[in-house]
């Protein structure tokens, strides 16, 4: 699923119930997925998948966490978060490091102010 004007597939995963049949599925780009609905609204397709993917098993991910408690309402809470992390068609560096960005912008932000 994507906005951009390429044919790289943001991929994801796929996950099953444990009592349903699992079925293949892909990931396809844009320009593919056009295409493939044109030929959908012809008539039947017939199509051939082939993939190399597999899963690698799991490893170690970390959160950070960062609290000022308030003095007049410490009860009462401001969530700010965002995240960091990579997909197969890019480097990482940009999903969602603006988030991430805002994060340290609401600190600055709050010790300029004096709180």
């Amino acid at each position: 699923v994507s906005t951009g004007a390429d044919d790289e597939p943001h991929t994801g995963s796929m996950r099953y119930a444990d009592t349903v049949k699992p079925i293949p599925a892909v990931a396809i780009g844009n320009h593919t997925a056009d295409m493939l609905e044109k030929e959908c609204v012809k008539g039947g397709v017939t199509a051939q998948i082939e993939s190399d993917c597999k899963m690698l098993g799991t490893v170690p991910s970390y959160n950070v966490i960062g609290e000022i408690r308030g003095s007049e309402y410490p009860d009462k809470i401001v969530l700010v978060g965002g995240h960091l992390d990579s997909w197969d068609v890019g480097e990482g560096a940009h999903d969602d490091g603006a988030g991430c960005v805002q994060s340290i912008e609401v600190i600055r932000a709050l010790k300029a102010s004096g709180i």
